[in-house]
């Protein structure tokens, strides 16, 4: 059904990204955004299973201690905590260490805050043919 499909993000000290990019074929765009979406209000409703939030975590504390090999990663963890004004500053150690204490329900949590059509912002690089559909599809997410 679909190419490719990424998650990406970006934060700022003003302003944060989080998208997702998927590459399909035009008559499967209607069938692929109901499925993110889909994906999108399980996230705002229903609790992740522990092993994978579990998988998560590790995989966020190996990709971050093979930043920290590092100097200049240190840095910018310092840097980003400098940015964002906050007032004690985290060790690398202590990062990690917090990591390790998200539950499933701070992941609802989030993802109530975050997955708002309100907030959303659809871009199609080619035609959507009916825009009814992807209005239908957004009442989805609420």
């Amino acid at each position: 059904m679909t190419y490719t499909s990424n998650v990406f993000s970006s934060y700022h000290s003003d302003f944060g990204i989080f998208g997702i990019l998927s590459s399909v074929i035009n008559i499967q765009i209607y069938k692929t955004i109901y499925i993110i979406l889909g994906i999108l209000y399980e996230l705002k409703t229903k609790k992740i299973k522990r092993d994978e939030l579990i998988s998560a975590i590790e995989t966020i504390k190996n990709n971050t201690n093979i930043e920290l090999s590092s100097v200049l990663n240190h840095n910018r963890i310092y840097g980003f905590q400098k940015l964002f004004k906050i007032k004690i500053l985290e060790t690398p150690s202590a990062y990690l260490e917090n990591i390790t204490k998200v539950k499933e329900n701070d992941i609802i949590n989030i993802a109530k805050k975050m997955f708002k059509v309100s907030n959303m912002l659809f871009v199609s690089v080619g035609v959507l043919s009916n825009d009814n559909n992807l209005k239908k599809l957004l009442t989805l997410l609420k």
